[in-house]
Parts: structure tokens; sequence; C-alpha cells
């Protein structure tokens, strides 16, 4: 869930046609929410931390590991916020990686693989 289109955009071209990954894409809660209800669920969730109507992808984590069905879902989290203080949080509520912005598509590409053990 990325609520910059142009960084969800690239996102999805990285994923897609550089590593044939499929996607579901979303800005917002809303749409976050649907994607995860249509099967089958997806193998991993990027995760940016500041979204818009001042919900917070911390928040988010918190719910996803709160979540009977999908609470061992690999979460990266992708976001500007990059103090330490950042990265200590999102690991504590459960993020099995955190990437800070910008970062190559390489990177993120390891990142997957890793939380996904290949």
């Amino acid at each position: 869930m990325e609520d910059d289109s142009t960084t969800r955009n690239i996102l999805n071209f990285i994923l897609t046609k550089g590593e044939g990954y499929q996607t579901r894409l979303a800005g917002d809660v809303k749409t976050f929410v649907a994607a995860l209800q249509r099967p089958p669920l997806p193998s991993v969730v990027i995760l940016d931390i500041e979204l818009p109507g001042g919900v917070s992808g911390f928040r988010i984590l918190q719910k996803i590991r709160a979540h009977p069905t999908i609470k061992n879902m690999p979460v990266i989290i992708f976001s500007g916020h990059a103090e330490p203080a950042d990265l200590m949080q999102g690991l504590q509520l459960g993020a099995d990686a955190y990437l800070s912005k910008p970062a190559k598509a390489e990177a993120i590409i390891a990142a997957i693989k890793a939380v996904l053990g290949g």
C-alpha cells in the first residue's frame, strides 16, 4: 500500500515487468482491505507508513499482526520515515523488513525474496 501514485507505479513496474510478480495496488485503506479480501491471499505486503486520512502504516501493521488469517503474512515497510526510532517501531510491531525511500530496485527485490524465504 503506497499512497503516492508515482511510487506505486514504479513499484508495480519493477515487480511485474522486472520480476514477473503479480501485484495488487492500493493507495488507500479501503482499496487495501478490498485487495486483502480477494482470494488468493497475497504472499507479501509492501506498506508505507504515512498514508492518506491520517492513517498510520504502523497501525495497519498492528491490525495485520492481530488478524488470525493474515497475522503471519510477511510485511515489508517501505517508507520515507528513516529514523532509527521508525525502524525500531516497525520491527517491534512485527515488520519482516524495513526499507527506506528511495530504495534501489535490487534492494526491494532482495527484501521480497528474503521475506518469502527465497
